[in-house]
């Protein structure tokens, strides 16, 4: 997903089933990417996006409306949880693999 972070379209082929099919699908159906489903599709694929600057511009910009900062979330998330705690009583933090068992 790094692509999206930084606006590059993207061209898929030869996803792996599961996930990455998931994916290229996705991304395809959001504007950020083209899949190219088997080899003999993947110069035409390849060549429209090359020729066509505003097409690459338009996915270019689908991908950043797309982006999720996810660490800044996380970030936010944290501090929401230590305000709604803030008070003078110590607050017990545990480990991740305690809170499991």
């Amino acid at each position: 997903m790094e692509a999206v972070t930084i606006g590059l379209p993207m061209v898929f082929f030869n996803a792996i089933p599961g996930q990455e099919e998931a994916n290229a699908e996705l991304l395809e159906q959001r504007g950020c990417a083209r899949w190219a489903r088997d080899i003999h599709n993947l110069e035409d694929v390849v060549t429209a996006l090359l020729i066509n600057s505003p097409r690459l511009q338009q996915m270019s910009e689908r991908a950043r409306e797309w982006h999720v900062d996810g660490a800044a979330n996380i970030v936010n998330s944290l501090i929401e949880i230590l305000d709604a705690t803030n008070t003078d009583e110590p607050v017990e933090l545990v480990k991740a693999e305690e809170s499991i068992n």
